[in-house]
């Protein structure tokens, strides 16, 4: 709903910047808030808001926000979905509000509980509360990450935004290149918690709090997903799911009358559109197509809705842009559009914004909570097969000069061989040797995965699996969800989200997620590949499809997970994809600075060559990289004493 900025100091002689400087930051937030925005200029205190009204149009809402004694002040960046309860216990313990919204709501109820009262909200937050009197700074984040929140930290003072962008001013050096998030993001498609692309900056983590004082800095986690236990629980009726799903769709709806809703003509979005009808809300559908027939769901969208007595918009969307545009792009959304359907959402949010709406739904989350993507989910069983037939399983070599030896188990390097998006070993291999060198064969990269795999150690792989991508996976797409909607002022909501939702589904048994169509498949299955079965013969989030068999028409539920894929391979041939060739392999690529170059040209022309549709989505990756790279780390070429052009400053590994 807006976007919050703030720096604090232990004296005003820390606050090293003037009043314009934190007045160009807020600003350059304008696109998450353009309802106004105000700053807070009190040194050591300096504080910003952008507002996107959504629940109280009035001046009752603005922020930044101060208790009645002055004394704290919040900043807040998100949703409360049960303000409205939470306001009726308040003022039963004397608190009285002169609005309706939820920041009133959300202060008051830091002054009656304190820090605890983060258990008792629902909904997606980015918190910050600054004590006036003694200068002390608590952040807070919501338990998925939704809602971003970063920081920077230099000793004598603190500061935080909702984006990158923002920080950069603070740093006395400069922006400089994290090398360990290049590497993160290449593989994951985002740059996961505590770290971000640029050095000294960085993000909290999901379901943590950050409390600041006089330079000491304290951590903490509040909540995190369950634990997948070694004994699940039996299999709970499909109705208890139906229940949740729909409180979770009228909570997220709330009382918003230009209510839009993303609809691929898939299960999970065509539940939340169905609940949304069954719920009475007026919502308008949108799905997005490309122009190439083989790459949109239209047909199955429209179907779905013709089914709940309603039209889809179908928006046109580009796989590719110019380099200009992407620029432009980047310069907004604040982080390289790492996900190869980026674009068609930015057009999806266009679309919503255009015509005057501000909260969109999304049916992101069920893939990770119920076994979505069958290809990894079916990785126990694929280990089952060499074990079962008398055979070893043949990983690549683990020898000291691999990624390999930093993962804790079998398991968890069968994963990293097939879950990055560009292979550990194929990103190593393109980098140049004092980078490669410098990442250690991604000791931290997969020492940070590695410890989230521990953590649900003792549980069964399947649903360990699914523990992986609610922590792993999830973060990347909702990364991208916030930033291209809120680029727009449009805010997306979740309601597989909802954390009783996700805490019913961590429990659940495997069967109740994911199961073969028959018997035969199951044999069958021993003979291909997940590429070749997975859709085909098993299907995924049973207990889902289970759960409203009744309210969908029998093709939804019948259909396979669509990836949503882009003709990226497709337009990487033609005119426009040799121009963005030339962008990030020509004379000047900054990302050359971080790969070898005659390596990566050989790598381009041998998958340019012989498209298979991971090529696509991997060179996408480092255009988008390449495009960051021009916007946000400054040039400063120089000749090293070894005769390497050293044109990044870069960060080293932090």
């Amino acid at each position: 709903m807006c976007g919050i900025w703030g720096c604090v100091a232990d004296q005003p002689e820390y606050l090293t910047f003037r009043r314009e400087t934190a007045l160009s930051c807020v600003q350059r937030m304008r696109h998450r808030g353009p309802d106004g925005g105000e700053l807070l200029w009190q040194p050591p205190i300096a504080l910003g808001h952008t507002r996107l009204a959504i629940v109280d149009p009035t001046t009752s809402g603005k922020q930044p926000m101060r208790t009645a004694d002055g004394r704290h002040v919040l900043l807040f960046n998100g949703e409360i979905y049960n303000h409205d309860e939470l306001r009726q216990i308040l003022v039963a313990r004397g608190h009285s509000f002169s609005g309706m919204g939820d920041t009133e709501v959300l202060l008051a109820a830091y002054q009656e509980w304190g820090k605890n009262c983060l258990s008792r909200l629902r909904g997606m937050f980015a918190i910050a509360i600054v004590d006036t009197r003694t200068n002390a700074v608590w952040l807070a984040r919501d338990r998925l990450g939704i809602k971003p929140l970063y920081y920077t930290i230099d000793g004598h003072r603190i500061g935080f935004c909702s984006e990158v962008r923002g920080l950069l001013p603070l740093l006395e050096a400069g922006p400089a290149l994290n090398l360990q998030g290049v590497s993160a993001f290449l593989a994951l498609r985002y740059v996961p918690a505590p770290q971000t692309l640029v050095k000294d900056v960085h993000q909290l983590e999901p379901g943590s709090t950050l409390s600041w004082h006089a330079g000491r800095v304290a951590l903490a986690r509040w909540w995190s997903p369950p634990t997948p236990g070694a004994r699940p629980r039996s299999l709970p009726p499909a109705a208890e799911l139906q229940a949740l799903v729909h409180d979770a769709v009228v909570e997220c709806a709330g009382r918003h009358s230009r209510l839009a809703c993303y609809l691929s003509g898939g299960l999970d979005s065509s539940v939340v559109a169905s609940e949304l009808v069954r719920g009475g809300f007026p919502v308008r559908l949108l799905t997005a197509a490309y122009e190439h027939p083989k790459y949109t769901e239209e047909a199955d969208a429209r179907a779905v809705a013709e089914s709940l007595g309603l039209t889809v918009d179908v928006v046109r969307a580009d796989a590719l842009t110019t380099p200009q545009e992407l620029a432009n792009l980047t310069e907004v959304n604040d982080h390289p559009p790492s996900l190869h359907n980026e674009l068609a959402l930015i057009a999806l949010a266009r679309a919503v914004h255009d015509s005057g709406g501000r909260v969109v739904l999304s049916g992101e989350g069920a893939d990770e909570l119920l076994s979505g993507y069958g290809r990894l989910s079916r990785l126990p069983f694929e280990r089952l097969k060499p074990r079962a037939l008398g055979r070893r399983i043949r990983l690549p070599k683990h020898d000291r000069n691999s990624w390999r030896r930093h993962a804790t188990c079998h398991s968890l390097r069968a994963l990293l061989e097939q879950y990055p998006y560009i292979p550990f070993d194929d990103k190593l291999r393109l980098f140049r040797p004092e980078v490669r060198e410098a990442l250690d064969d991604d000791r931290e990269l997969v020492a940070r995965l590695s410890r989230v795999w521990v953590e649900a150690a003792g549980a069964p792989l399947h649903r360990r699996l699914r523990y992986f991508l609610v922590r792993v996976h999830l973060p990347g797409l909702l990364r991208a969800l916030d930033t291209t909607g809120m680029s727009l002022g449009v805010e997306t909501r979740f309601p597989y989200l909802d954390h009783r939702l996700v805490e019913w589904s961590m429990a659940l048994p495997s069967r109740a997620t994911l199961r073969w169509r028959s018997l035969a498949d199951a044999v069958g299955a021993w003979r291909e590949t997940p590429a070749q079965y997975s859709g085909r013969r098993d299907v995924t989030k049973v207990i889902l499809r289970a759960a409203f068999a009744d309210r969908l028409p029998p093709a939804v539920l019948r259909r396979p997970k669509m990836p949503f894929p882009a003709p990226l391979d497709d337009e990487l041939a033609s005119e426009l994809g040799h121009e963005l060739r030339e962008y990030v392999l020509g004379d000047g690529a900054r990302v050359l600075q971080i790969f070898d170059a005659p390596a990566l040209r050989a790598w381009w022309l041998e998958g340019s060559s012989r498209p298979t549709g991971s090529f696509g989505r991997q060179a996408w990756l480092i255009i988008a990289l390449e495009a960051w790279l021009r916007a946000f780390i400054p040039s400063a070429a120089r000749e090293s004493s070894d005769g390497i052009a050293s044109a990044l400053p870069f960060g080293g590994v932090s």
